[in-house]
């Protein structure tokens, strides 16, 4: 099927971001999403690899989808916790396994890693689907967050 990931180069911007605003069209529960927000994440992600990273899905050579990953040690898994903070699939690749595969090959990328964690939307009933299926479960603990001013 000729499906490989990369992580993100400059070139792949303009379809990074093209792609992170369908999904956010598409689950549109949480925050405004913004261009400058995907900038500073890019940025981030360029200055600091030890703490996220973005990987585009290429299929035959054409970008299919995208992952942003960011990573943090967690003392109650005694190590380090992949967060799959977004994962998106173009619906012209999906149901071909994309984003199956990557999700599989995160522990060859990260053999320090000890969990995977994502979220999903209450409502995205498909997404909570599909991570069921291949062995994700409720966590415990409810996920909570606080703002700060900036």
């Amino acid at each position: 099927m000729d499906i490989t990931f990369e992580l993100y180069q400059e070139p792949d911007f303009e379809e990074l971001a093209t792609m992170i605003f369908a999904l956010y069209t598409e689950d549109p529960e949480g925050e405004r999403l913004t261009l400058e927000k995907i900038r500073l994440t890019v940025t981030e992600a360029e200055k600091h690899k030890d703490k996220l990273a973005i990987w585009i899905f290429r299929r035959k050579g054409i970008v299919a989808g995208y992952g942003i990953l960011n990573f943090f040690w967690s003392n109650e898994y005694g190590g380090d916790i992949v967060n799959i903070d977004e994962i998106y699939v173009k619906s012209e690749a999906r149901g071909l396994g994309i984003a199956t595969m990557f999700i599989e090959s995160l522990s060859l990328m990260y053999p320090k890693g000890c969990a995977l964690k994502l979220e999903a939307s209450h409502s995205n009933m498909n997404a909570i689907k599909f991570y069921r299926q291949i062995g994700f479960e409720e966590a415990p603990n409810l996920h909570m967050i606080r703002k700060q001013s900036r």
